[in-house]
């Protein structure tokens, strides 16, 4: 009897797979009785954390704010206004309220629908040519490990292969790049992705890698928004037609989120791994839909290829394999455990290929660089530039101990167990230097998005623009600062209102870009602080501001039609 149980269970989940794979899409709402245990507890467990650390940026952000200028590199604080982001926030939904009131009832075509996703696309184009333009006459790139890195790829590339030799390495000083990847070895992919362009566009591959930038951008605002609109069919709600209408606004309006956007201009490893993520994440949540094999595919490479790019895409990785794990357990989907295992195997297996292709190419065995904990010492120590900022303290250590990972692994071991203690004997300092720390990364608006263009130098062209932007009490440094300030605040109230107002809605697919920041918010709370690492972290925050500003703008007429209303529950899975 059992086994004949069994039988019929695996021939239900055979023909669901099936049905998947052949494109049903219709969205199947559970109610929360209908939610197993496990998964109730995981939505709201996850809730909680996300309303908490937002309630805590929202006043963070509201009260203090922070900026960073000059290549010092050191934080100033400042104070903010909460009456004023009061303010403005009602004056928006005022603005809302009233043009819900004037659209109310009136049916949206499917020829409007159809030129509004024109509109917005003719838009986003424009809003990324302006973005090539500028990067154009900018013509400038930000120095330091952007700049090692190209030199690595440079000495590859001609045979020299002094970076990757155990010679001690100091930023500023003469040997330039030597003993940088020995020292940095998880900089090695995107050494290599450097080298591509190297190779082809000599000196001006900084300049071309800025424009495909670009293309990340696009890419991965593109998936992003993708997965907002088609996580409907796993989680909470489906776009009606008129939000459908919209949808092209919110990709548009992810595209104009310069504090991010101007990133485009960092010649690093930020852009390319955020567009691989977000492919990642939307490839994914089509697998857990519909089953199909490419995606899995595509997204497993997607992330690892990421994580190579940049270590900080870990995080999304990490996402990305609880997230199979879990669907796995929710909807007893045993391909889905397996998933989760064959995307965390091929970031190990893409690993080891890349360490296997540095040791053929340099002829050296890759070393073990810095340990990761070196970092979190750094981020739990003062530093001249802010709490738990970049001190120089991991390469100092590193090389005090002969550039030898284990010896340095011990030393980093005694001084991070010394600073834990001090923190535990000092609770309000230690409380105090958390808060300044999180001040620091998390109310600094513009994420130093004009920081990286004020120290990437360039031609002298729009020089009187450049200085009024880029410099402290410019007038348009001033506006910018303004406007990047008013938005930051919107932006964590917003996410916040989405998870109060749809608590009893929200479905775990719907959580999968909070469990990234939650996880980004963590981590930098102990890693190097820096607010071009967080940024990243801070974008997958506009999608749950843009539902939950409209929400709250037309709740009242979600009261009138009731709580039950299918046609505003947002995201099925």
């Amino acid at each position: 009897m059992g086994s004949g149980m069994r039988q019929t269970e695996g021939e239900t989940q055979k023909k669901e797979s099936e049905t998947r794979r052949a494109g049903n899409k219709t969205p199947t709402f559970r109610a929360v009785s209908d939610l197993s245990l496990p998964e109730r507890f995981c939505i709201r467990f996850v809730q909680v954390f996300l309303c908490g650390i937002l309630l805590f940026l929202t006043v963070l952000s509201a009260c203090v704010t922070c900026t960073v200028y000059g290549g010092a590199e050191i934080v100033e604080y400042g104070r903010d206004y909460p009456l004023l982001h009061a303010a403005a926030f009602a004056l928006l939904m005022c603005l809302l309220r009233q043009k819900n009131r004037k659209k109310a009832g009136s049916p949206v075509s499917a020829r409007a629908k159809r030129a509004a996703k024109k509109r917005y696309g003719r838009l986003t184009v424009i809003a990324a040519g302006a973005l090539a333009v500028w990067t154009l006459l900018l013509m400038g790139w930000a120095g330091s490990d952007s700049r090692l890195c190209m030199e690595s790829a440079r000495c590859l590339l001609e045979g020299d292969m002094s970076p990757w030799a155990p010679i001690r390495f100091a930023y500023g000083s003469e040997g330039g790049a030597q003993g940088y990847a020995y020292t940095y070895p998880l900089q090695n992919g995107l050494i290599l992705y450097m080298a591509l362009f190297y190779a082809l566009f000599r000196s001006a591959s900084p300049y071309v890698m800025q424009l495909f930038n670009i293309l990340f951008l696009l890419l991965g605002m593109g998936c992003l928004a993708e997965f907002v609109k088609q996580s409907g069919e796993r989680g909470q709600k489906r776009l009606s037609g008129q939000e459908q209408g919209l949808s092209g606004g919110l990709l548009l309006s992810l595209m104009l989120y310069l504090p991010f956007s101007f990133y485009v201009i960092f010649v690093y490893g930020t852009m390319p791994g955020f567009g691989l993520s977000c492919l990642a994440l939307y490839r994914i949540g089509r697998y857990i839909r519909e089953e199909r094999g490419a995606d899995l595919w595509i997204g497993a490479a997607a992330a690892a290829g990421a994580v190579l790019l940049k270590s900080n895409y870990q995080i999304v990785l990490t996402a990305l394999v609880i997230d199979l794990a879990a669907e796995s357990v929710f909807q007893k989907r045993r391909r889905l455990f397996g998933a989760a295992l064959l995307v965390a195997a091929i970031y190990i297996a893409g690993s080891k290929g890349l360490g296997f292709c540095m040791e053929r190419l340099t002829g050296a065995p890759v070393s073990g660089g810095i340990p990761m904990t070196a970092w979190a010492e750094m981020g739990l120590s003062e530093g001249k530039r802010g709490p738990g900022w970049y001190n120089g303290y991991n390469v100092r250590v590193f090389w005090e101990n002969g550039g030898d990972t284990e010896r340095t692994a011990e030393a980093v071991q005694s001084d991070l167990a010394e600073t834990v203690s001090g923190m535990a004997a000092d609770p309000g300092a230690c409380a105090d230097f958390f808060v300044r720390k999180a001040e620091s990364i998390w109310a600094e608006p513009t994420f130093q998005s004009l920081w990286i263009q004020e120290v990437g130098g360039g031609l002298a062209l729009l020089h009187d623009m450049k200085q009024s932007l880029f410099k402290k009490g410019g007038v348009l440094n001033t506006l910018y600062l303004l406007a990047a300030n008013w938005l930051q605040t919107l932006i964590y109230a917003g996410a916040l209102l989405w998870v109060l107002l749809e608590w009893k809605r929200i479905r775990w697919g719907n959580l999968i870009p909070g469990i990234i920041f939650i996880g980004g918010f963590l981590f930098h709370l102990v890693w190097e602080a820096k607010g071009q690492y967080t940024v990243c972290y801070a974008v997958l925050l506009i999608p749950y501001a843009w539902m939950g500003i409209q929400e709250a703008a037309q709740r009242k007429r979600l009261l009138r039609i009731g709580q039950d209303d299918r046609r505003y529950i947002f995201m099925r899975r």
